[in-house]
């Protein structure tokens, strides 16, 4: 078990993905750095740098691990991040190093994971695991456990350098915030948006919100709601996205005068992605973002997705469709939105809500309906007091 009561200055982060990128590698590794500059905004940080494969974070004062594992643990493009220690790259040193991180840390069973990066040392990686582990079973008297140990002492040694780990702590995955564009995630304040949003995140693209609520005929609750959800997913992207506030209870009672019932939550989305295609237009967003997962209620078919899918001016991405609500709900614990998203609120698709919904239309279907409504002067009229 990771020791987090105690303090380091430097940190050693592994990559995901970032490793299979080829050519690009160095881009993506300057845009993970960005990232990593921004999560530790406000710390005393002496450099960050690329490594042979790793990237490094020394720091100007000793910070507390557990501190520093509420940041890093946010970062996208992390695999792996663990404290560290720094010896030079010969054996003598390293076990001086091992002995000073081993402490009084009480264990029964341990590894030595050693990983010699520069060939033209005089030793090999085989060479230290029996070095070292000779001295760990000797000082602590532990056996060596290679498949289940209590302690892994890992080591990882450079032409100039060597680093010493004992505990590893899982990063985010995935890939770097801003590194496949930008998009506009549409979000409620149920349980599925957020969730869509942060896998969307979690690909490498900046988010940016939209939230279309019913007032005057709701109160202010979920636009409350919402914002504290973007506030927690605004961690995990340094604060970068915006938000946008969208009047739509005036269109949804027009809507309701003109079209018959069972089409209403249909015509409702395709006004809502026609709208948040203009906004996201003009942020220099690529795509928009739906919590839809499919089949999930009446309305969540796959003829309707393609009918609300023709009414937008750009791609309509949709990362929770293969998802079931256990999964859905066990992510939304992980990133921290659970809590907040069961509170009780007044969600703008419930308003005015048929009670049989239509499960197969078509796009041809649904623009005959729409020939009832004036669908530019209600789009400028909600469109002017968005805020």
């Amino acid at each position: 078990m990771p020791n987090e009561n105690c303090d380091t200055n430097l940190v050693i982060v592994h990559l995901g993905e970032l490793v299979l990128k080829g050519g690009n590698r160095g881009w993506f590794e300057d845009k993970l750095i960005n990232g990593l500059r921004a999560n530790l905004q406000g710390l005393r940080v002496s450099s960050i740098s690329s490594q042979s494969g790793r990237t490094v974070i020394e720091f100007a004062e000793y910070y507390a691990v557990q501190s520093l594992k509420n940041r890093l643990s946010r970062v996208f493009g992390v695999a792996t991040f663990a404290p560290a220690v720094c010896a030079a790259p010969n054996l003598a040193d390293i076990e001086k190093a091992v002995f000073s991180c081993l402490g009084d840390r009480q264990f029964s069973t341990f590894a030595v994971r050693a990983r010699r990066i520069d060939k033209r040392l005089p030793f090999s990686s085989q060479e230290v695991n029996e070095r070292i582990g000779a001295f760990v079973r000797s000082y602590a008297s532990a056996l060596v456990n290679l498949d289940n140990p209590e302690l892994t002492i890992g080591i990882e040694i450079l032409s100039d350098r060597a680093y010493i780990c004992m505990d590893k702590f899982k990063g985010a995955g995935g890939l770097p915030v801003g590194v496949s564009g930008r998009v506009a995630g549409l979000i409620s304040g149920g349980i599925d948006s957020p969730v869509a949003a942060w896998r969307m995140m979690k690909r490498g693209c900046l988010l940016d919100f939209i939230h279309f609520h019913s007032a005057p005929f709701t109160d202010s609750a979920s636009q409350e709601k919402v914002t504290e959800l973007v506030e927690i997913l605004q961690k995990w992207q340094c604060g970068r996205g915006r938000l946008s506030m969208v009047p739509f209870g005036d269109i949804q009672r027009k809507i309701v005068t003109v079209v018959p019932e069972k089409y209403r939550v249909i015509i409702y989305r395709r006004f809502m992605v026609r709208m948040a295609s203009m906004i996201a237009r003009d942020w220099g967003c690529e795509s928009l973002i739906t919590g839809e997962a499919l089949g999930q209620v009446a309305s969540q078919t796959l003829s309707n997705m393609a009918t609300v899918n023709s009414a937008a001016a750009m791609p309509i991405l949709r990362p929770l469709v293969g998802m079931d609500k256990q999964e859905i709900v066990d992510s939304a614990k992980e990133i921290g939105t659970y809590d907040l998203s069961i509170l009780p609120h007044q969600d703008c698709c419930q308003f005015f809500e048929p009670r049989h919904p239509a499960t197969r239309t078509t796009a041809e279907e649904l623009q005959k309906v729409e020939e009832g409504l004036d669908i530019e002067s209600l789009m400028k009229e909600g469109l002017t007091t968005v805020r």
